[in-house]
């Protein structure tokens, strides 16, 4: 995926996956500017970044330049404080939150979400 980032000439590669996979990661750090796992545990994602990191130290690459972006399984449910604070320990650039799963009473949901876990992890 190329993300425009609004510059001119000025693009991210970021490399995804649907879940949090070993041979994305290590194309993610050898040829793109990003990872995101789509989805995981927090130990799973864990595991994904930290290949990441390792890959792009073997290819001559800064790893603090691998910009990620987590989804994390249990961002939104009854163990969302737990992996979200998991998530936040990986040092990712953003955390995607599946609203979809906040489709009743959205507003109140999401504002609940925010004092119950962003709040708290960050």
């Amino acid at each position: 995926m190329n993300a425009d980032l609004g510059g001119e000439g000025c693009s991210a590669d970021i490399v995804g996956a649907p879940r949090a996979r070993g041979s994305a990661a290590r194309r993610a750090s050898r040829l793109g500017d990003g990872f995101f796992p789509g989805k995981g545990t927090g130990a799973e994602l864990a595991r994904s970044c930290d290949l990441a990191r390792e890959t792009a130290v073997a290819h001559g690459r800064d790893p603090g330049a691998i910009e990620l972006t987590t989804g994390g399984n249990g961002v939104v449910g009854g163990r969302a404080l737990e992996e979200a604070a998991a998530v936040q320990e990986l040092d990712g650039a953003r955390v995607i939150v599946p609203a979809f799963l906040l489709y009743r009473d959205t507003a109140d949901a999401l504002a609940r979400f925010g004092e119950e876990v962003i709040s708290r992890v960050g």
